[in-house]
């Protein structure tokens, strides 16, 4: 491939053409300046056609023979934004406004520039303007640009694990349309075309995507809980809010008096609402559907998290925002579906990996464990579905404790 050294010593001489804003080149012997209106410049910057080859120079006078090759970061990211050598304007222009398609930028990022420009229409008698050099050069650099960006991973191969900080490694690659309704069977849906990989960790068995792992609350209601949420999610306007009440109504009916609930990532607030007309002093936030309601500054000794954690992110900052709001003497009582053992026979398949429903991080019993021990709580798991998490074992709570280990 020819150098910039090899135009150093060319004995060629600076084009002009009797058309305003273009200059003619003759390969082998010109440099040319792709917009004449930016000579008055001190350090100037050209591109020499020798061997079949343009190459970057820069010109710092009018004696060609004292003309130097670029230094390898004139191409870089920061020449974009140095003073000092921000003096090519007609690069911007060649970017954002002359050539649409493959712009200039990836070409130069690629290294590509001052490869040979071999092929049709490129004869060493023929004198081509700056337009048709470009233009040449995304002809016979096209595929190989399309090759490289098709055979660079979308995601890297490993990962640091969100919660224990292992290696995780690609679990496996689903469509973003994919939801928890396949736990009726196959669903008929429409395709997206957008691949979400999941990972799943070395050591805590945490299976989690970093899909949305720069996404804005905004996002996240533009996406996935938008007015479609209800068709792949029915049970969670009404169903769902209904039995939580009932299913805490009777494991808390006789700490009634004592007790004070946040249930929180509450949606609508209807659980808390059917506690309330039970006769529980109970209360709802959910950091989405409440963006512009206050955060409480209370603690509670039973904060509820229904169908929670799957949704995050970013679980030790949930945990941390849980821990917060539970007393010393009380309990975190959550739920999420436990990895199943068989999960490496199921894959993707498995129904309740659903980045439709936003189901992007998804636990182990070894994760949980980890995690919550982080924010200085012991974990403890009632069944595949329900969860506790606690400082210390309050007397209300113990008959879940014994119901669980007869279970």
């Amino acid at each position: 491939m020819t150098s910039a050294l090899s135009a150093r010593n060319s004995p060629g001489v600076l084009g002009r053409s009797p058309a305003v804003g273009i200059n003619p080149i003759r390969p082998g012997t010109d440099f040319f300046h792709p917009f004449p209106e930016s000579r008055g410049t001190r350090q100037r910057h050209f591109f020499a056609v020798t061997d079949g080859a343009i190459v970057p120079v820069r010109r710092p006078n009018r004696r060609l023979e004292r003309t130097k090759p670029a230094p390898p970061s004139w191409f870089s990211p920061a020449w974009k934004v140095s003073p000092i050598r921000f003096k090519c304007p007609w690069r911007q222009k060649l970017i954002s406004s002359r050539h649409p398609g493959i712009e200039d930028q990836k070409i130069l990022r690629h290294g590509l520039l001052g490869a040979p420009l071999d092929g049709e229409g490129w004869t060493p008698h023929r004198t081509l303007d700056t337009v048709t050099v470009i233009r040449l050069y995304r002809r016979h650099h096209c595929i190989r640009l399309m090759s490289i960006s098709l055979m660079r991973p979308a995601v890297e191969k490993k990962a640091q694990c969100k919660i224990c900080g292992a290696d995780a490694t690609l679990f496996g690659v689903t469509d973003f349309s994919k939801s928890c309704l396949e736990i009726h069977g196959p669903q008929k849906t429409d395709i997206y075309g957008v691949p979400v990989y999941y990972r799943r960790c070395e050591s805590c068995g945490f299976l989690y995507t970093e899909f949305c792992d720069d996404w804005s609350q905004h996002a996240f209601s533009k996406y996935i809980y938008n007015d479609e949420y209800v068709k792949v999610d029915p049970d969670y306007i009404e169903a769902r809010p209904h039995s939580y009440a009932n299913m805490l109504s009777s494991l808390f009916e006789s700490s009634m008096a004592e007790l004070s609930i946040l249930d929180y990532g509450g949606g609508n607030g209807l659980t808390a609402r059917l506690l309330s007309e039970k006769g529980f002093q109970a209360a709802s936030y959910d950091p989405i559907a409440d963006k512009d309601k206050k955060r409480p500054d209370a603690t509670f000794n039973l904060v509820t998290c229904f169908e929670v954690l799957e949704h995050t992110h970013d679980p030790l900052d949930t945990a941390k925002q849980l821990a917060n709001f539970v007393q010393d003497d009380g309990i975190i009582l959550f739920s999420t579906l436990l990895v199943p053992n068989e999960i490496d026979a199921l894959g993707v398949n498995w129904w309740y990996l659903a980045p439709r429903n936003g189901h992007i991080s998804l636990y182990s019993k070894e994760a949980l464990g980890h995690l919550w021990n982080q924010v200085g709580l012991n974990y403890f798991s009632i069944n595949s579905g329900y969860h506790m998490a606690y400082r210390e074992a309050p007397a209300f709570a113990r008959h879940l404790f014994v119901n669980a280990s007869a279970a």
